[in-house]
Parts: C-alpha cells; structure tokens; sequence
C-alpha cells in the first residue's frame, strides 16, 4: 500500500472533451521526479481552456511541493495554514495550568518570476480521501479564490502524525498539529467543506460514473 500510494508516480494528465484538462495528483511526496513530472505536463495544461485538479485519494507528502504546484495557477502571494502543537509540560500539568501551545504563522508564498502562469479557470476535486499535504493543497486553492473546490469534505486530518505499535500488532497515527485557514476557519476532526457537494449514488457506482468529475467539467464549461 504504501508503496503504491507514496512511492508510486506522483501525477496524470489527460484531456477532456471541449479542451478541458484533467490532472489527477497522486501524492505530494518530495521525490526527484515530482517537480520533472509536473514540468513536464504543464505546457499542455496552458494549452487548455479550463483545467480540474483531482487530488482524491491522495494521502499528502509535502506542504513544499503543494505550494510549488499552486505557484503555477496564481500572479499574487498566499500565505498557508496556521498551524499549532500542544506543549507538553508534565510540572504545568501538575500545577493545574490550562494547557499551553506552541504556536505557528503560516508562511506566506510568493508568485514566481518570470514563468508562465496558468490564469484561465480551475476547479479541484476532493473527497474523504483527501489527507494531509493534499488538504494544504485546497487550503491554498480556496484562499487563493482561485476556483471551485468540488466533491465532499476532505479527511480533516494535518498530517504530521506520531506513530506508535498497538498492543498485539498494528500500528496507530495521532496527528500532532491543528491547522487552520490563514482567515482562522477550522477543518481537523470534520474536513475542508467543498463549494459544491457531490454524494455518490447506486447508479453512479452501478453505471460507473464519476458523477464529480461530470459537475466539475460542466462548471468549468459552463463558464
């Protein structure tokens, strides 16, 4: 599983009817080959009149390479997750103190210089699948306005886990942080909401339709 989810090739291109382009991000994993990978398909993605971003069942990787992705879609700075970490200080405890933070502003991105920039509209698909460096991705992509965020909420998980041996076997991740939008709203524990909700129904799993992929071209052609 995990080599086929994080060490597997990190993105596909394709393109759709009404010159729609279609990237599905497998991961966001800091490898040598993603950056070669996205390089090497994005002059196709500026020859199209709309593009979908589909970051279902991407379990995250790298804040780092969502925020090199993003560059490429926006000519204005963004500023990532706010993020903050419990401090565990076993005297404070003792003394009954309310429990303290460690506390992080999330860094702010700027545009690129002198590259090519795909302005014309976005809209990205996402799911309870959609963990971690991947949630960071819609963070950015939503602050930004940059398009319309289409599926279900995502997982609601920062990633950033520790990981622990369960008793009799298995193992356990807890995630060790609590981000947040850079506006303060809230996501860990019940996931990113997305503009546009779409449920899979019998009938789309029975005739084997991606009923989000359907409305996220339609938005797009539509526009």
């Amino acid at each position: 599983m995990e080599e086929e989810v994080f060490l597997g090739k990190p993105m596909s291109f394709e393109e759709l009817p009404n010159n729609i382009g279609y990237l599905r991000i497998h991961n966001f994993v800091d490898k040598e080959d993603f950056k070669p990978s996205f390089e090497s398909v994005f002059p196709k993605i500026l020859d199209t009149a709309g593009l979908i971003i589909d970051v279902r069942e991407n379990f995250g990787g790298s804040t780092q390479m969502t925020s090199y992705v993003l560059q490429h879609f926006t000519n204005d700075p963004f500023q990532l997750s706010n993020w903050k970490s419990p401090l565990n200080i076993a005297a404070h405890r003792a003394w009954g103190k309310s429990q303290q933070w460690h506390e992080v502003e999330g860094k702010t991105i700027k545009p690129l210089v002198d590259q090519a920039v795909y302005t014309k509209p976005v809209n990205v698909i996402a799911d309870e699948s959609t963990f971690s460096a991947a949630e960071d991705f819609c963070v950015g992509f939503l602050t930004l306005k940059r398009g319309k965020l289409v599926g279900r909420r995502t997982a609601g998980s920062s990633g950033s886990p520790l990981m622990f041996d369960l008793p009799g076997g298995g193992l356990a991740l807890v995630c060790t942080k609590k981000d947040v939008f850079p506006d303060g709203t809230e996501f860990i524990g019940f996931g990113i909401a997305p503009d546009i909700e779409v449920n899979v129904s019998i009938k789309d799993v029975i005739e084997n339709r991606d009923a989000a992929l359907d409305i996220a071209t339609k938005e797009l052609s539509d526009e």
